[in-house]
């Protein structure tokens, strides 16, 4: 199998596959690790950003500012967003907004986006689409605190482990440690400038 730029991957345990974000291709690719075969689960007509498994289905951001269900049949639907629709607005799926929307991670109940181009950490609900924003605003920054007075510079990978969830605070360089009970954001690695 050809590909052209692969930039993220997510692990689908449930499968025995990796999820592959095709990113020039426009596509989500599924290897399945017995034989290495790879199929095409969809393409797009913008690059996907991130993937993330959600039981027999796949999720995937969208350079357009959405996020997708792809099912196990290879239907995509829009979870939540709006193609070509950009901004930072939590509610109903079809009303929510977002810019740039990259790493997901899913974890009981929803669907935990990084919302790079707003600076933000959201949560979609699994079943409505409905968005929330957790930590961080529409404003560039590297503080830490609590909910929206943390500041994170263009969060794009995410990675959860029980109640803490890890964020790749891209353009500030660090690593984010984020209690999903409290809210509460700190740096564990790195420094912001740096």
């Amino acid at each position: 199998a050809a590909f052209n730029k692969p930039r993220m991957m997510a692990f689908d345990n449930g499968a025995g596959r990796l999820l592959i974000v095709d990113s020039l291709n426009n596509s989500i690719r599924a290897l399945a690790l017995a034989d290495t075969s790879v199929t095409t689960l969809a393409t797009f007509t913008s690059s996907p950003n991130g993937v993330a498994a959600l039981g027999a289905e796949v999720i995937a951001s969208l350079g357009d500012n959405s996020v997708a269900r792809i099912d196990a049949t290879g239907t995509v639907t829009t979870l939540a967003g709006a193609a070509n629709a950009g901004g930072i607005v939590d509610g109903a799926a079809a009303e929510a907004r977002f810019f740039r929307p990259a790493g997901l991670w899913v974890e009981s109940g929803r669907v935990v986006v990084a919302d790079d181009g707003n600076y933000a950490v959201r949560a979609l609900d699994r079943t409505s689409g409905a968005a929330s924003t957790l930590f961080g605003v529409a404003s560039a920054g590297a503080a830490d605190g609590t909910g929206a007075a943390a500041r994170f510079f263009v969060p794009e990978g995410l990675a959860v482990d029980g109640s803490t969830a890890y964020v790749a605070d891209t353009n500030n360089h660090t690593i984010r440690r984020v209690d999903l009970s409290s809210g509460e954001v700190t740096t564990l690695a790195g420094a912001a400038g740096q």
